[in-house]
């Protein structure tokens, strides 16, 4: 008789532990669960001088969770290979501002646009270079940051992993073209402007040899992140993008946009 008590309660107990453990999070429960991860990218994704995070990615972000009555999460800014590398492996994760491209379009979920950008490859007036193709510049020396979108569009065009110099930050690969220690440089036509601005180099001494794409910025969630989170994120989304108003302030806010 002990015994059968015994069983008994293990049994309410297991009853209890698995009913607690297998009730389902509301969207916005598991939106608050997750980690949120950026980079250094102005006008994107950045710290201002304050520390507080700021950019056209991260104010759209807060309006989002404003939609869905979230609290303003934390956001942790990190290296990009870095951020990119925990995506990939760590469940309840986002990153942003993220390039949807073909090579990354099976490894995580998405919620687009939060803004459209030209990848393109830039140089020096200087240097001479005429491309007619995209072929033409594999003769040349180019520098991309590492897993990064300016470095997986070049991959995906039949670039072989010694033909790019991969560096940690996008202004090392901009430093080397300023010395001519490389010839071009992949990546975001807005973040390599403004990455020039706050390298203090001269803007004028640099052109667009060759536009690689036109690609759209967007949140990128890590696959566990369940498919009702998503649809709630981007519904919310849609919603800011609707009040078109409250969106044209936000480039304008970080000149993206004429007044």
């Amino acid at each position: 008789m002990r015994q059968r008590l015994q069983l008994l309660l293990l049994a309410g107990l297991l009853a209890i532990t698995f009913g607690i453990q297998g009730a389902a999070l509301t969207p916005s429960e598991e939106l608050v669960r997750l980690s949120y991860f950026s980079e250094q990218a102005h006008p994107f994704n950045f710290k201002d001088e304050k520390g507080n995070p700021a950019g056209i990615s991260v104010d759209i972000l807060q309006k989002v969770w404003d939609k869905l009555g979230i609290e303003p999460q934390p956001i942790e800014f990190m290296p990009w290979a870095r951020g990119y590398y925990l995506l990939l492996q760590k469940p309840e994760t986002m990153l942003f501002a993220t390039n949807r491209i073909e090579s990354r379009e099976k490894l995580f979920k998405w919620a687009c646009p939060i803004f459209f950008q030209r990848l393109v490859l830039v140089g020096l007036k200087s240097d001479g270079i005429k491309l007619h193709s995209l072929k033409d510049a594999m003769k040349y020396r180019v520098a991309a940051l590492r897993s990064d979108v300016g470095e997986q569009v070049l991959l995906q065009n039949g670039f072989g992993d010694l033909q790019i110099h991969a560096v940690n930050k996008l202004g090392n690969a901009l430093k080397l073209l300023s010395r001519n220690r490389t010839d071009l440089v992949s990546g975001s036509e807005p973040f390599i402007i403004s990455t020039l601005h706050d390298l203090g180099l001269d803007a004028n001494r640099f052109e667009v040899k060759w536009t690689l794409s036109s690609e759209q910025m967007c949140f990128a969630f890590n696959r566990s992140v369940s498919d009702e989170a998503v649809e709630a994120f981007q519904f919310a989304l849609n919603q800011v993008h609707a009040n078109s108003r409250v969106y044209m302030k936000i480039l304008q806010k970080y000149g993206l946009l004429a007044p």
